[in-house]
């Protein structure tokens, strides 16, 4: 666990919350605020007047004591995912990693800090009003668009911002801009190329365990990349894929870790044990922690992480990846039709409609929503009118992926993980991070949503220059895509590279996708009768459309209606 909250004295039963949740310590940062937090790793020093407090998984803290006022400084250097503190004794500011990958909510109100919803319920805050921003958003873009929460009087910290409280006032200040590290003029150079292979295979080194990781192995190329390293700083791991058997996500990597005569795990989400019980467990837990985010798509990050637990001491991923070396093409869950409405719809009073339009708000009562839908398109052009002129649109659109879809995505799933075992992101480590985005086969340095299959393996040309580096095996190896890494540097590499890409593309037209892989829909089946009584008696919600899309679940059904459910499935869960 790495929970915390930070709470003005007087203001709360301190004890009677310790009771009810044990593990809990207390201590006291200033004259008026004490930090409550069931972390077990924490790391503290001072200098002259001020001290800082670090909580979670953290690591290259020998320089933390020569200026604990620069958090940007310390977000570059610090490595890992925690929390910060720091303090007099007057004042607390309060912060998460690079990103803001962990979250940090906050209420003005109740001067009131913390990173997990039901500490709300062991508060006993019971006059809170739900946000119906929040619901619009969560609804149209798959997570809230900005800083909203479930409640209107908790709001969430921005990207690269942290939080100042003193006994009158709580603050945010902007400490760090991603776009600070973007170019205009991208560097092509094979030179270039190798040494930010070099660079990143220098730095993920410390990202594993002196005893065992245990690493994500998909059919992709970033978990692949993570065990190649591994293998080559000859690391003790146990990779784990997780979905149904005869799934490429399984298959290709069980076959290639026979290969590779490595510790393998398939986690199997087909399983009755997991459908009938973890499924529905899981998605409330991942739901409630984060105050109606999407826990019932993605329940199958937690129950990973607690089936590694005791298998090894931490989980190693290739979370964030594909996002850095690759260029968007396709919408989707994290990238919603909404949201690249935004981006290429000028006209307000177009992209109004469009929202209108969209499936997304058919599970709403929209009647109830038609104030928060007109502020919310005027937020929204305010925010894209915000953007940088000087960048690209791919570039303006990445501003936006760095600041919000990592942390809301990605940072969901970790935030959840981290409470049973360690979480570790290679990809997001900063000294990597900020020379490879000078480069033009970074993602953001591509053409906005591109289709071009030329453009789109530009991107995955990084991975094939670490894996050739690291293991002669993998780089050899098929993947889920049709060919190897081998591939993507040799000139007849490339003609299978163009055959695979045809013949996804002609497959994608004569074959209905199945989207069960992960159980998914099997886990809503399995549990029909539960789902159904958390459907019933709702102001915000369809419940006609509900109750339709719910006796349409099946393998092949339209998976925006599915994502769009289990997201109004997730807020409901909150809300009861």
């Amino acid at each position: 666990m790495n929970d915390f909250v930070l709470l003005k004295k007087d203001s709360f039963d301190i004890a009677a919350f310790k009771k009810k949740d044990a593990g809990w310590k207390s201590l006291e940062l200033t004259e008026k605020f004490f930090l409550l937090t069931n972390a077990e790793n924490i790391y503290q020093t001072s200098n002259s007047d001020l001290q800082i407090i670090l909580l979670g998984d953290f690591w290259n803290t020998s320089s933390v004591k020569d200026d604990i006022s620069d958090i940007s400084n310390i977000n570059k250097k610090v490595k890992g995912n925690y929390y910060g503190f720091i303090f007099d004794k007057k004042s607390v500011k309060i912060f998460s990693n690079l990103f803001n990958i962990l979250p940090v909510y906050y209420s003005t109100e109740y001067k009131l800090c913390f990173n997990n919803f039901k500490i709300i319920k062991l508060l006993k805050l019971n006059e809170l009003t739900i946000d119906k921003r929040f619901i619009l958003e969560t609804v149209l873009f798959n997570y809230p668009f900005f800083d909203s929460t479930i409640y209107t009087q908790i709001k969430l910290l921005k990207t690269h911002h942290h939080l100042v409280f003193t006994p009158d006032i709580v603050l945010q200040n902007k400490y760090f801009s991603i776009e600070s590290l973007f170019v205009q003029e991208p560097v092509k150079d094979a030179n270039v190329y190798n040494k930010l292979s070099d660079l990143f295979i220098e730095r993920v080194e410390e990202y594993y365990s002196n005893t065992n990781s245990a690493i994500t192995f998909t059919s992709g190329f970033d978990g692949r990349t993570i065990v190649a390293c591994a293998k080559y700083y000859n690391k003790t791991f146990t990779t784990l894929s997780f979905g149904r058997e005869n799934n490429d996500d399984v298959s290709i990597p069980k076959d290639n870790a026979k290969e590779l005569g490595i510790q393998y795990e398939h986690i199997d989400c087909a399983e009755a044990k997991y459908l009938e019980e973890n499924y529905l467990r899981c998605g409330k837990e991942m739901a409630l922690n984060s105050g109606g985010y999407n826990g019932f798509l993605y329940p199958h990050f937690l129950y990973i992480a607690k089936r590694a637990v005791g298998i090894a001491e931490q989980l190693i991923t290739g979370y964030c990846g594909s996002e850095i070396l690759r260029a968007f093409h396709l919408t989707g869950a994290i990238n919603s039709q909404a949201l690249f409405n935004l981006f290429t719809i000028d006209d307000k009073n177009l992209y109004r409609q469009k929202l209108k339009d969209i499936i997304n708000v058919k599970v709403l009562n929209l009647e109830l929503f038609k104030d928060e839908l007109e502020s919310l398109v005027n937020d929204l052009f305010e925010y894209k009118n915000s953007l940088p002129e000087h960048l690209s649109l791919n570039q303006r659109y990445y501003i936006f992926v760095f600041n919000e879809i990592f942390r809301k995505t990605f940072g969901f799933w970790i935030s959840s993980q981290i409470r049973y075992l360690n979480v570790r992101v290679p990809f997001l480590d900063f000294d990597f991070l900020k020379e490879f985005l000078k480069c033009d086969l970074a993602g953001l340095n591509n053409a906005f949503f591109t289709e071009n299959p030329l453009k789109r393996f530009k991107g995955q040309l990084f991975y094939s220059f670490i894996i050739k580096k690291t293991n002669a095996v993998i780089f050899n190896q098929i993947t889920g895509k049709g060919y190897k890494p081998s591939d993507l540097i040799s000139n007849f590499g490339k003609i299978n590279i163009a055959v695979q890409f045809i013949r996804k593309r002609l497959s994608r037209k004569v074959r209905t996708q199945n989207i069960d892989n992960l159980g998914i829909v099997s886990g809503i089946l399995n549990n029909k009768k539960l789902v159904s009584d958390l459907i019933g008696s709702n102001v915000f919600f369809n419940e006609r459309e509900l109750y339709n899309t719910l006796n349409k679940f099946e393998p092949h059904m339209n998976e925006i209606e599915r994502d769009v459910f289990l997201s109004a499935l997730s807020i409901l869960t909150v809300i009861k």
